[in-house]
């Protein structure tokens, strides 16, 4: 069974919605920094990039944006943290990474981030010969990419940490309803009981 991630990034796909299955992705991706950091610097060192579960969230989104266009191993390991956190239910009922859900993913991931930077790193002789600005215009449109990857990522981040942060609030709040409902069915029992006393007391003179 498909998760509500696959069905909406197969639909981006298949409607050709690039920019939004782009952000849904990095949304995933940032939900798994926050709740699962320690394989967010697996994917990181495994790709080549130094990082330390002691570095802040904002630095290892930021380690993540700056090598996200030009590492390509960097994207399958995203890919891999992403779709580990949405398995597929198969048909015996077990949970599973779906193959297909890696290969759109990092599919996604390649052809937003690396994909234009790599083929127009093909075509250097060709920009050198029209001018620089058309390398300028390469180099800004490379700059938007990261800035647009690092503000997809923190926007994630920071809505889980507000969602979490929600979540210890509500919590807080039942377990003085808890403990209150505790105090207040103990007072009445012994109420009761005093009550019950002298009762008992009054009947007996």
């Amino acid at each position: 069974m498909l998760t509500d991630f696959h069905r909406e990034l197969g639909t981006y796909i298949k409607t050709k919605q690039d920019e939004d299955a782009t952000k849904l992705i990095l949304k995933e991706l940032g939900v798994c920094l926050a709740k699962d950091k320690d394989n967010f610097v697996e994917v990181l060192n495994n790709a080549g990039v130094p990082a330390s579960i002691t570095d802040s969230d904002i630095t290892l989104i930021e380690k993540f944006s700056q090598n996200a266009l030009s590492n390509k191993k960097l994207l399958l390991g995203a890919s891999l943290l992403i779709n580990h956190k949405n398995q597929i239910t198969n048909f015996d009922g077990e949970s599973q990474v779906s193959d297909a859900g890696v290969k759109n993913t990092y599919k996604v991931l390649y052809n937003n981030l690396i994909g234009d930077e790599e083929e127009q790193s093909n075509f250097i002789p060709a920009l050198l010969s029209v001018g620089a600005k058309l390398l300028g215009k390469r180099k800004e449109n490379a700059e938007q990419k990261k800035a647009d990857t690092n503000a997809e990522l923190m926007k994630s981040l920071l809505e889980q940490r507000r969602r979490e942060a929600a979540a210890r609030v509500a919590k807080a709040k039942e377990e003085k309803k808890k403990t209150n409902r505790i105090i207040i069915i103990g007072s009445s029992l012994v109420v009761v009981t005093l009550l019950a006393i002298v009762i008992y007391k009054a009947t007996k003179r």
